[in-house]
């Protein structure tokens, strides 16, 4: 089900919506990332503290989260670096 589920997507944003993703790539890249770095850290706590089995969910969500909110505006600037 997962698969299928990443299949459609795929082709979600490879097809009609691909004018909106490629307008924001930033923002999706930053989402991206930021839940799997949240992720991996959240594992790797619940790891150590076995009674904390909801840490990857939660650090999924906040890395998103906080990511969403500082990546577009650094990845653009890295962007427009040596255009001006």
């Amino acid at each position: 089900m997962t698969v299928i589920l990443l299949i459609i997507a795929l082709a979600l944003l490879l097809g009609p919506l691909r004018p909106w993703s490629a307008r924001h790539w930033a923002l999706l890249t930053s989402l991206l990332v930021g839940a799997f770095l949240g992720w991996t850290i959240g594992s790797a706590i619940a790891a150590f503290c076995r009674h904390l089995w909801y840490m990857p969910a939660l650090g999924t969500l906040l890395g998103a989260w906080e990511l969403a909110a500082i990546g577009p505006g650094i990845l653009r600037r890295i962007d427009k670096d040596g255009k001006e």
